[in-house]
């Protein structure tokens, strides 16, 4: 919440609309309500039959890379980009959401992300080795690009960019 709070973007952002310490089954579990997103996750969005147009998928890849350049200006470093963790809305605009496992990032002490976190298949090397930084979730962004997008030529080398394994190769979201 103090993530969602601090950074105010249209790709970030999902209106609240409320909470409950009762779920629908009436277990006590936290349920956050907020707006409905049309299209699904990516990830279901992705795995429907009918063919993603160019635009749609332009769309979708440069909200989220402007979303995460917002986050990343922040010092906010997500640590689980992956399709289930973006929602599409009716206009095919891309949000990202679970903040989970995100965390305000301190360039000057990159041993404080030490911490194994993330989904396999999406997060990179460094993470159950050394110390990182912003760029796990650079190559989160390109294995997003590799596993559920047809590249054209100069998107496929920005994945292969994007999933390096030395992070310093790795460029911006800027």
């Amino acid at each position: 919440m103090n993530i969602l709070a601090k950074v105010q973007n249209p790709t970030i952002f999902i209106q609240f609309q409320g909470y409950s310490e009762i779920d629908i089954f009436g277990s006590k579990n936290r349920s956050i309500f907020m707006d409905y997103m049309e299209n699904g996750s990516l990830y279901s969005f992705l795995k429907q039959k009918s063919p993603i147009t160019n635009t749609t998928t332009q769309i979708i890849l440069t909200g989220v890379a402007c979303g995460m350049m917002v986050l990343h200006e922040h010092n906010i470093i997500h640590r689980d980009l992956k399709p289930g963790n973006i929602l599409i809305d009716k206009d095919f605009h891309p949000h990202i959401i679970d903040f989970g496992y995100s965390k305000f990032f301190n360039p000057y002490r990159p041993n404080d992300q030490s911490v194994i976190c993330g989904t396999d298949g999406y997060r990179a090397s460094e993470v159950s080795s050394q110390a990182y930084d912003i760029k796990v979730d650079v190559f989160s962004f390109g294995k997003i690009l590799q596993k559920n997008f047809h590249l054209n030529e100069s998107l496929s080398k920005m994945a292969e960019l994007c999933t390096s394994e030395q992070p310093d190769k790795r460029p911006t979201f800027r």
